[in-house]
């Protein structure tokens, strides 16, 4: 609670909420950034607006003490929500709202292969997709999870506004959020794919929706703004298919994505323990119980094969720590020779030689999950070392 209180507190003049603090609680990024004398309001200032829902498990979990937050909490909400619509939303012609532009660092998807950033669309050539737009029209997509997240912040609102007994309030809220949910299904959701995907700036003034899949595209069903035969569908034919998203873990996006990387390449193919609460949740809250426990054991699963290759030795922080050398020093020799020593390290290690490990012995794991496979064929969990693509990008994971 304290924590969550910390961040009402968090809240600017403007009612924006900084993702990152400093140790004097002030934000740590610039909500404005200016290059070459321009001025640009920066899309990864803020993080997914995920408050609301982490007030209702604070309240479910411990109403009294939560309670005198309430009126705060409200405050906060509708000051952040305005935020939002003021310097993130976008309007049709009829100054009705069509979404919000973010970045792909700001929702936390870093790397994902959506058109969201300043190239849009034209980031990305293996979707072959080049709309046609007018010069000079911002070419940056609207999110998917943001609009979506937004719907949750009002229905938060609202649920915090009926506890207090200001029902006028919650069913003015109540309305607003059902103009979201059929935004979301008549201007997000793609029927020819059968998923929720990001929409892209097309001609002069027009939107439409790309064919794009990630795992983004989830968000509008946590935010219950689906059918049920809906979500149905939707697990039927995603989640559960193993060309898609089945298999052993949740990926950031589905096998049959051009952008997809076995080895996890961070958010273009590896799973996140954030996401798979997050479908689980959803799958689970629209009354598929059996589903949502079938994906509980998958992330179970995954977790633990996780936690037995970092006991072995594969993880960054052992890579770095234990062979002296970096994955990226010395070629394909240095690496090997860094692998060699991990392995010498291992026996080491469950023969009892070691008795005082180092930290990095019981690291936790919290970032990508990804596979690779071995001479056998078998599917061997993967984290964080350098990896080069053939798109020359290349992902470093947090070393420290």
């Amino acid at each position: 609670i304290d924590t969550a209180a910390y961040w009402l507190d968090a809240q600017q003049a403007d009612g924006g909420i900084c993702r990152e603090l400093d140790y004097k609680g002030t934000p740590y990024l610039r909500e404005v950034s200016v290059k070459f004398g321009k001025s640009e309001k920066s899309g990864w200032y803020y993080s997914p607006p995920l408050s609301g829902w982490a007030w209702h498990e604070i309240l479910r979990w411990s109403p009294e003490s939560a309670a005198a937050y309430i009126p705060k909490i409200i405050t906060t909400m509708r000051r952040h929500r305005e935020w939002f619509l003021r310097e993130h939303a976008v309007f049709d012609a009829d100054k009705k709202l069509l979404g919000f532009h973010w970045t792909n660092e700001g929702s936390g998807r870093d790397n994902s292969p959506r058109p969201l950033d300043e190239l849009g669309i034209f980031a990305l050539p293996k979707y072959g997709d080049a709309p046609a737009l007018e010069e000079g029209r911002d070419r940056r997509g609207l999110a998917v999870d943001l609009l979506a997240q937004y719907k949750t912040l009002i229905d938060h609102e609202r649920e915090f506004s009926a506890i207090l007994g200001d029902f006028a309030a919650a069913d003015k809220l109540a309305a607003e959020a059902d103009e979201i949910s059929t935004l979301l299904n008549e201007r997000y959701f793609n029927k020819k794919i059968g998923w929720y995907v990001d929409i892209i700036p097309e001609g002069k003034q027009n939107w439409r929706m790309t064919d794009i899949v990630t795992l983004a595209g989830f968000w509008p069903i946590v935010a219950k703004a689906a059918s049920k035969e809906r979500v149905q569908a939707i697990i039927e034919n995603y989640l559960e298919n193993p060309k898609r998203f089945g298999g052993e873990f949740l990926p950031s996006v589905p096998k049959d994505n051009p952008y997809y990387d076995e080895s996890g390449f961070y958010w273009r193919g590896g799973g996140w323990p954030p996401d798979w609460e997050m479908v689980s949740r959803g799958v689970y809250e629209y009354g598929f119980r059996s589903e949502a426990n079938r994906l509980a054991i998958r992330h179970m699963n995954a977790m633990t094969s996780a936690s037995d290759a970092y006991a072995l030795g594969d993880s960054p922080q052992f890579m770095l720590e234990w062979s002296g050398l970096k994955p990226d020093s010395g070629g394909e020799a240095g690496f090997q020779k860094a692998k060699a020593r991990l392995k010498e390290y291992a026996r080491e290690f469950w023969a009892g030689k070691i008795h005082n490990p180092k930290p990095a012995d019981t690291a936790t794991v919290f970032e990508f999950y990804g596979l690779r496979r071995d001479a056998q064929g078998n599917a061997i969990p993967t984290y964080g070392q350098t990896i080069r693509h053939e798109d020359n990008l290349v992902h470093a994971t947090r070393a420290n």
